[in-house]
């Protein structure tokens, strides 16, 4: 942190002097609404922060970690924050601050792999202006065949690859994994979005590989063969394959690929979805000599044989690949076809981000299996107020379109009159459920809660001074557990009134 500290001193009204008789809040902690916040600069695990807040009383209450739960207390925080760091050097500012979260805000199973296999923008100009990552993947045969295009309507970025015949993509070595060897999980979902480019020369190719073409090589294999798609997995005494006609397979347009794998299954040991629906599963099983796991990348556009040798005329896949992710569980029918209808595996309600695409323009898009309903608010720092908009009016407009049946974008345009207000909130509400995402000065926070349990919920941030973290708060390829990172935080305490 760098070494500075905190010094809040409480505003004491001239009435009592300087007496903190009369104040609501202890000495150091910011009165607002009913409660007293205090911040910390320490770097704490959120148990650590939880536990720090307990020590904490005023007139019989214990304080506790801040919650969340109200736009009007999400924008007293960002507030509280922003005059917090105004003077504080930017390498010296904290990339999260813990709040409280009571409720695990995670799906019912994790993915053990999440790829965007691309850029993450949620909004660019031109896909052929984005330049390949080697943070993706590894590239190999002829790179100079690699695009980025744009990704599907219902995907939360822009851009996707395309990688045409003569190279693939290497995702990376996943030794240990079931990946690559499917006994580690007994089940798995791999779920992955694709455009497959035919030609007049289509034939044999590789779309995805991590083994499985060869009786002694375990993996997951999806080809086209002889006129024919294939979906194959090898353990290491069994092999499980499925083969269903090219007409199955949509060509030259996006659509959402899922296969699945349960080796406690008699019959339907794997089974191939295509935009939701079952098309295929596996028609028969046969018994090999006992495999190895010698050849663990995941490759795209390439078979994985232990051969090095890429022939284009033969693997070569002419596909565009986004979003792969792999469970270490089976999914449902159900979640399969949300994934393919919210183009995502976070099934609960969520904006999935907001673009400001100039300073009288904005974007939002939010998805929920039952569809969303998008709302817009202004807030005002000087009248310290929000106001919910309706669908248009005198000095803006607003436009929603459903993009499919869980995904919906909305367009909230101010007119060159209006004044700039403090923060702009998307919110989306399903039920009793709401989720927003907040612009406040250009800085992007995400907040979540359910009317119901009512529990504030703060996700992540992007681009902005400060990061709100939740404990359970899943976040795409992280290293180490949300969990066990260190962070300052706020506690919370009712005031004397309460």
């Amino acid at each position: 942190m760098g070494g500075w500290f905190l010094c809040t001193v409480a505003v004491v009204s001239a009435l009592c002097g300087l007496s903190q008789s009369c104040s609501p809040c202890p000495f150091q902690w910011m009165e607002n609404g009913n409660y007293c916040y205090r911040y910390f600069p320490e770097d704490l695990s959120y148990d650590d922060a939880e536990m720090f807040c307990k020590r904490f009383s005023h007139t019989g209450h214990v304080a506790e970690l801040a919650t969340v739960t109200t736009l009007e207390e999400l924008a007293f925080v960002m507030d509280y924050l922003d005059n917090i760091y105004t003077n504080v050097p930017e390498s010296e500012i904290p990339m999260n601050v813990w709040l409280m979260n009571t409720s695990q805000n995670i799906p019912d199973i994790v993915p053990i792999l999440d790829r965007t296999l691309g850029p993450t923008e949620s909004h660019v100009m031109s896909c052929d202006s984005v330049p390949v990552s080697g943070d993706w993947f590894q590239l190999g045969g002829d790179t100079s065949l690699i695009e980025i295009v744009p990704a599907p309507d219902v995907i939360d970025h822009a851009c996707a690859v395309y990688a045409k015949t003569g190279v693939y993509l290497d995702i990376g070595d996943f030794n240990g994994t079931c990946v690559s060897d499917p006994d580690l999980c007994g089940s798995l979902t791999l779920s992955l979005w694709l455009k497959i480019y035919t030609s007049s020369d289509f034939a044999e190719r590789y779309y995805v590989s991590s083994g499985g073409q060869t009786n002694m090589a375990k993996g997951i294999a999806f080809l086209y063969h002889t006129d024919q798609f294939r979906y194959g997995i090898k353990t290491s005494s069994s092999s499980y394959d499925t083969y269903f006609s090219s007409s199955t397979i949509p060509k030259n347009i996006w659509f959402h690929l899922a296969l699945t794998f349960d080796d406690m299954a008699v019959g339907d040991a794997i089974q191939l979805f295509v935009n939701g629906v079952a098309v295929a599963r596996d028609t028969y099983l046969t018994s090999a000599g006992v495999a190895s796991d010698g050849c663990t990348d995941l490759y795209m556009g390439h078979t994985n044989t232990c051969n090095d040798v890429y022939d284009s005329s033969i693997y070569g896949g002419s596909a565009a690949y986004s979003d792969l992710t792999v469970f270490d569980g089976l999914l449902t029918q159900d979640q399969i076809r949300d994934m393919h209808s919210c183009g995502s595996h976070e099934w609960a309600l969520m904006v999935r981000s907001v673009v400001m695409k100039s300073s009288l323009e904005y974007e939002c898009t939010a998805s929920d299996p039952s569809g969303p309903i998008i709302t817009w608010s202004l807030y005002n720092k000087e009248t310290d107020r929000w106001e919910n908009l309706d669908t248009s009016g005198y000095d803006y407009t607003i436009q929603s379109v459903a993009v499919s049946t869980c995904v919906v974008r909305s367009t909230f345009v101010m007119s060159s009159s209006q004044v700039s207000p403090t923060a702009i909130a998307c919110t989306a509400q399903a039920g009793s459920n709401n989720a927003s995402v907040t612009i406040y000065k250009g800085k992007k926070m995400t907040f979540s809660f359910s009317d119901q349990k009512h529990i504030g919920i703060p996700i992540f941030a992007e681009g902005s001074l400060v990061n709100f973290t939740n404990k359970f708060g899943y976040q795409r390829d992280v290293s180490s557990p949300v969990d066990q990172a260190k962070y300052p935080f706020i506690c919370k305490i009712p005031d004397k009134k309460h």
